[in-house]
């Protein structure tokens, strides 16, 4: 076998098992969590991917008309089987879009651009079993956080392009570009902590509360608890102490994500301490925890005595 056919056979192996993969969810999905009868399931998913791969493989040999006469004829498909299953009163197309999006994840394979097909098919699978989660998160949110979406999405998606990436000022030192790079990633990095918090509620532990907290601002953990302690005298102090020093640790991989966008050098440079740092950190903070915890237990069991 020569090795052009070996990367043939491991790209048609590898379309195969990622249409397997989306075909698998949507067919757990709608026959045992929905108890619905679905457009695809998992051979059909496998076969739309091998489709795919198969159209990009003949477009090299007879032209691009090829690959695109079936991806129309796959819409075209999956339009006809929309507008019969709508007639029973069901309107979602998230199953028929994923099985678009399979095919060209085929193609994707055989044009080599495996990562790509990769994350694409683990980002697909991931929203269609989050299907519940994400229905109930998005039901929890206020006009307030809608609002801060909106402007995340127009200081990083509208704003940016029209800066001016070239420097100004004395020496040069200032660019507008990279100066409003850094206020998306800060507040990028501030929202994903916030929307964290959010998802995780009171199921989380002290260790990760400060983690979490500390992706928003690990000054407003360390005012928030102090306050906190301050108002209930007989709250933990061990758990107060835990929640600060964690949200202090991962400030650090914070300031060093904000200088690998800025000086990838620098950041490499920065790499090993900041993990050395952050480490300890978070060691002290879940040792501290675990010392509160059996102290915790040993009271309750002198309680039950």
């Amino acid at each position: 076998m020569t090795e052009e056919l070996q990367e043939l056979f491991l790209g048609l192996l590898m379309s195969l098992a990622l249409g397997f993969l989306i075909g698998l969810e949507r067919e757990y999905a709608k026959r045992v969590v929905d108890k619905e009868e679905q457009f695809a399931g998992v051979r059909t998913y496998t076969f739309i991917a091998l489709f795919g791969f198969l159209c990009a493989f003949l477009s090299q040999r007879f032209g691009d008309w090829l690959l695109i006469t079936g991806l129309f004829g796959l819409i075209a498909m999956v339009i006809t089987t929309y507008v019969m299953t709508a007639k029973s009163g069901s309107y979602g197309i998230t199953t028929e879009l994923a099985g678009i999006l399979a095919y060209i994840i085929g193609a994707l394979v055989f044009e080599g651009e495996v990562l790509l097909a990769v994350i694409a098919t683990v980002i697909i699978t991931s929203l269609l079993s989050l299907k519940l989660k994400l229905h109930s998160f998005i039901a929890t949110l206020t006009p307030q956080e809608i609002r801060a979406f909106i402007q995340f999405v127009i200081i990083s998606a509208v704003v940016l392009p029209f800066l001016p990436n070239e420097p100004f000022g004395p020496n040069g030192v200032w660019n507008l570009y990279d100066i409003w790079t850094m206020v998306i990633l800060v507040t990028g990095l501030s929202l994903a902590g916030y929307l964290l918090a959010k998802i995780l509620g009171a199921r989380k532990g002290t260790l990760l509360a400060g983690i979490v907290g500390g992706l928003v601002s690990s000054t407003a953990v360390t005012l928030t608890v102090a306050r906190r302690t301050r108002e209930h005298p007989t709250a933990s102090h061990i758990v107060a102490a835990v929640s600060i020093i964690a949200a202090t640790a991962i400030m650090y991989p914070r300031i060093l994500l904000e200088t690998w966008v800025v000086n990838r050098h620098l950041a490499l440079q920065l790499a090993l301490p900041v993990a050395f740092i952050t480490l300890v950190a978070l060691g002290t903070a879940y040792f501290i925890h675990r010392k509160g915890a059996r102290k915790r237990l040993r009271k309750s069991r002198r309680r039950t005595r």
